[in-house]
């Protein structure tokens, strides 16, 4: 009867360690995104790490940046 609560406690653990997976990889890159989108509003094009990025969710603010920037000579 002692496996019983170690059984459900060990589930419980597993389940929120997988969980939480998305999450911890996210947070690996949100230093770079931090420091890309910082380069991107400064128009510092060459401190963008865009492989850094690549994955992150919202990657897309640094390309919102670089677009806004071309604005006036982009074309639709």
């Amino acid at each position: 009867m002692l496996a019983l609560p170690f059984r459900h406690t060990a589930r419980v653990l597993c389940t929120a360690l997988l969980a939480g997976l998305p999450a911890l990889s996210w947070g690996a890159t949100d230093s770079e995104l931090r420091d890309a989108l910082a380069a991107a509003r400064e128009q510092q094009w060459a401190r963008v790490d865009a492989a850094a990025i690549e994955d992150h969710p919202l990657r897309g603010y640094v390309e919102y940046h670089r677009l806004k920037a071309q604005l006036p000579n982009l074309s639709p």
